[in-house]
C-alpha cells in the first residue's frame, strides 16, 4: 500500500513538472546566477545534480618545466553531467530550456615567478544524465630562474558554473543545483644552474717564491641549492695554486673564496692562471646535471 502511494506521489510530481516546462512560456532570465546561494531549503526534494569532473593530461606535466624557457600547454578536459531520482525523465525537458552548462575556469595560488592562464576561461558541455565534455588548453611558464627546483607546486583549478541553479518556469521550482567545484593540479620547476663569479682583481702582482691571496667572490643565482666543481686548467709545474675543489651554496647564498699563488724562487715577466668553476644540483654525484662552466684567467706578474 505504502509503495503504491509513493509511485502515485513520484508520478504526480513527474507529471507536474513536465506539463509545467511544456507549456509554461519560459525565458532565459528565469534562469538563475546564484553561485553564493548556500540555503538547501532553496532545493526541492526532486531537485537534480549538477555534477562536474576535470580530467588533464598528467605526462604533458610529468617533465619539469624549465625557467624562462617558454610555455607549457596542458590539454584539460571538462566533464559535466547531470544525476538525481528524476534525471532521465525530466533532463530531456531541461535541455529545452538550456542545452549546455556555461563554466567559467580560473586559477588560483598562482606563484609570483609562474605565469599561469586557461584558454578558453568559459567551457559549454552539454546538459545530459551522461557525462559530456568540453575541453581547454592550460598555460604554465615559469618567468623567474630563481623558482625553486624540484618541489611539487599546487595550483587550483577553480570551475564555477554561471548557473548554479536551473530554475523552472516562474523561478519556482529548482531543476537543478550544479555546485562549483575545484581541482588540483601539481607541476615542478626544473633545476636551472648560474652563478656568478667576481674575482676581486684580474691581476695580481706575486713576487719570486711567495705567497699571494686573491679574493673570488661566488654567488649561486641558480634556483637550488648547488655545488660548485673548481678545476685549476693552465698554470706551469713549478707554480703553487690552491683553491677549494668544491663548495656548496643555497639559492642566492655569496661567499668568497681565497686563490692562493706561489711563483717560483726566479719568477720574473707574466703568467696566465686559470680556473674553471662548474655548478651542478648538490644531490647528485658531480658531472650529473652539470651547469655551464664559468672560466677566470688571472694574469700574475712581476717586474723588478
Amino acid at each position: 500500500m505504502k509503495s503504491t502511494i509513493c509511485n502515485k506521489g513520484i508520478t504526480i510530481a513527474i507529471t507536474a513538472l513536465i506539463i509545467g516546462l511544456t507549456f509554461t512560456p519560459t525565458s532565459i532570465s528565469q534562469l538563475e546566477k546564484t553561485t553564493k546561494n548556500n540555503n538547501t531549503n532553496d532545493r526541492g526534494p526532486f531537485t537534480l545534480q549538477g555534477v562536474i569532473k576535470v580530467n588533464y593530461n598528467a605526462s604533458e606535466l610529468s617533465e619539469k618545466i624549465p625557467p624562462s624557457g617558454g610555455y607549457r600547454l596542458v590539454h584539460i578536459n571538462v566533464s559535466y553531467k547531470v544525476q538525481g531520482l528524476l534525471a532521465n525523465a525530466l533532463v530531456p525537458f531541461i535541455k529545452r530550456l538550456w542545452s549546455h552548462m556555461p563554466i567559467e575556469l580560473s586559477i588560483e595560488d598562482v606563484p609570483e615567478w609562474a605565469d599561469i592562464f586557461i584558454v578558453p576561461d568559459v567551457v559549454y558541455p552539454e546538459i545530459d544524465t551522461k557525462w559530456k565534455t568540453d575541453g581547454a588548453l592550460l598555460f604554465i611558464s615559469v618567468q623567474n630562474t630563481t623558482a625553486p627546483a624540484n618541489i611539487p607546486n599546487i595550483i587550483q583549478l577553480c570551475l564555477e558554473p554561471q548557473y548554479e541553479y536551473l530554475r523552472g518556469p516562474l523561478g519556482i521550482i529548482t531543476l537543478v543545483h550544479s555546485p562549483n567545484h575545484t581541482a588540483s593540479l601539481s607541476f615542478t620547476v626544473k633545476y636551472y644552474p648560474l652563478i656568478s663569479v667576481v674575482p676581486e682583481n684580474d691581476t695580481i702582482v706575486t713576487p719570486p717564491g711567495q705567497v699571494v691571496v686573491l679574493p673570488i667572490t661566488i654567488k649561486n643565482l641558480g634556483n637550488a641549492k648547488t655545488r660548485i666543481t673548481f678545476d685549476k686548467l693552465e698554470y706551469p709545474d713549478d707554480w703553487g695554486v690552491l683553491i677549494p675543489s668544491n663548495i656548496v651554496l643555497d639559492i642566492n647564498q655569496e661567499i668568497q673564496v681565497s686563490l692562493v699563488l706561489r711563483s717560483p724562487q726566479n719568477f720574473i715577466g707574466n703568467q696566465t692562471i686559470r680556473i674553471a668553476l662548474t655548478p651542478n644540483y648538490y644531490a647528485v654525484p658531480p658531472g650529473e646535471r652539470r651547469g655551464l662552466t664559468e672560466f677566470i684567467s688571472i694574469l700574475a706578474y712581476y717586474q723588478p
